[in-house]
């Protein structure tokens, strides 16, 4: 099962980001250890005649031997929900099958085995580790970019494009088009004044500073950083290696990894972010013109965990005679009915979140709870989802199933990057998500 179970993981990584996080720090030592657990486990059970116990296998295989070496959380959780599955008395028997076609070869000779094992496909599905069947034709889309891109890199730089326009003048039209759609810098002054009518002591204004000057600071390093590229190219100051490959990545319309990392926004094509940077400054222009907004946007936010802590201080300021510790509180999330255009009021706690979309499965609005989602579908919207903070020691068992869906900012960055998670109602075990890699994210660029 160890082994099965980490070439499940090794196979899930080549889907990208749905299938697995990191990569996986285990070796030899790891799958000696596992199965000395299993014989232990198993010899005790027959050598006191007692039933094997599946639930102390599965928490040292599962919990100890196999998550301790995942930095991801999500990869934890594939690994438990594939040790619920397999490791069980249904394993012992003989037509127990990892899925359909999958099954233990019962032969004796290594020659047997050997023919079984040819019977199988040589390209698995990804149905078979749990993922929907599109994540074949992401990952078939990524590698295909991936190929494109190296052929584009490989490249003569040519002087003339297309017949008529050089490549010089097609990376100043494509600046002159950025530096056109960048926004302008917030003012220090208004910015001071907006935060003293709000409150310049409030968790929130806090986090509305941060966010503001972090943007300032991007917009100014991007602004110069095309302005140099156009200086450049125009023969006006020498063309370093640095602005050589700024004005390649645009020539590409690829978004430089400095301004993905100044504006937060992990986005890859330059007209998408182009845009989505466009519409950070207004949700954080709108907040500091017309107060505290009546939905927020986490996309927006450079720091979306440190918005979510400010709004965790919020509460505690709230239950301050409770004697509230914020170490004390845990998130609670809703998905509710509603779109933006329905909501006219703020929640008394907490905030309302809108434009998260769901990744590896649908939404059902009106019966609120995940459903499979079609073939061609890349993500789903969510309605407005209400995020707030409660005491751990007024937690109560939910009487619905749910599935604790991690939330990231894009598919395009690392699962190690969860901003939190959200609960959604399903029908269905949660380990089918699981399995699926389904996520919820703040930025989409399909």
């Amino acid at each position: 099962m160890r082994a099965c179970g980490r070439l499940c993981l090794q196979e899930r990584r080549r889907f990208g980001a749905a299938g697995s996080g990191a990569a996986l720090g285990m070796g030899a030592s790891d799958l000696a250890a596992c199965i000395g657990t299993v014989q232990r486990q198993l010899i005790d059970a027959e050598s006191k005649r007692q039933p094997v116990d599946w639930e102390g296998m599965h928490f040292m295989v599962c919990d100890v031997l196999l998550a301790g070496c995942m930095p991801d959380e999500a990869d934890k959780q594939v690994v438990r929900a594939y040790g619920e599955a397999w490791l069980s008395a249904a394993i012992l028997e003989q037509s127990f099958h990892f899925y359909e076609g999958y099954r233990i070869p019962q032969a004796l000779e290594l020659e047997q085995h050997r023919q079984e094992i040819e019977t199988l496909p040589l390209d698995d599905s990804p149905v078979v580790f749990g993922l929907p069947p599109r994540a074949d034709a992401a990952f078939r889309t990524n590698r295909t970019q991936s190929v494109l891109s190296a052929m584009l890199k490989m490249q003569p730089n040519q002087s003339i494009v297309n017949g008529w326009q050089s490549r010089a003048e097609v990376v100043l039209a494509i600046a002159a088009q950025l530096l056109h759609a960048l926004p302008s810098r917030f003012k220090q002054d208004h910015v001071q004044d907006s935060l003293h009518r709000l409150g310049p002591t409030k968790p929130l204004s806090v986090s509305l500073l941060h966010e503001v000057s972090k943007l300032n600071t991007a917009i100014y390093f991007i602004d110069a950083a095309i302005e140099q590229v156009r200086a450049a190219l125009n023969g006006e100051i020498p063309m370093s290696p640095v602005l050589m490959e700024l004005a390649e990545d645009l020539y590409h319309a690829r978004v430089p990894a400095t301004w993905i990392e100044l504006s937060g926004l992990e986005l890859t094509r330059i007209g998408i972010w182009s845009e989505t940077l466009q519409r950070c400054w207004k949700q954080l222009d709108a907040w500091l013109e017309y107060g505290r907004p009546t939905t927020f946007w986490l996309g927006g936010f450079s720091n979306p965990r440190g918005f979510l802590a400010a709004n965790a201080q919020e509460v505690c300021r709230l239950h301050a005679r409770d004697k509230w510790a914020l170490d004390d509180l845990v998130t609670k999330t809703e998905v509710l009915k509603v779109e933006e255009s329905e909501v006219f009021n703020p929640p008394d706690t907490g905030v309302y979140i809108r434009g998260l979309s769901i990744e590896g499965a649908g939404w059902d609005k009106e019966r609120c709870h995940l459903i499979d989602c079609e073939h061609a579908s890349s993500a789903s919207l969510l309605p407005i989802v209400w995020v707030a903070a409660s005491h751990r020691e007024g937690q109560t068992a939910e009487a619905s199933m749910k599935y604790l869906a991690p939330c990231y900012k894009s598919s395009s960055g690392l699962r190690l990057n969860n901003i939190l998670s959200i609960d959604l109602s399903t029908e269905e075990q949660p380990s089918k998500w699981i399995l699926r890699g389904v996520a919820v994210l703040t930025l989409c660029e399909a």
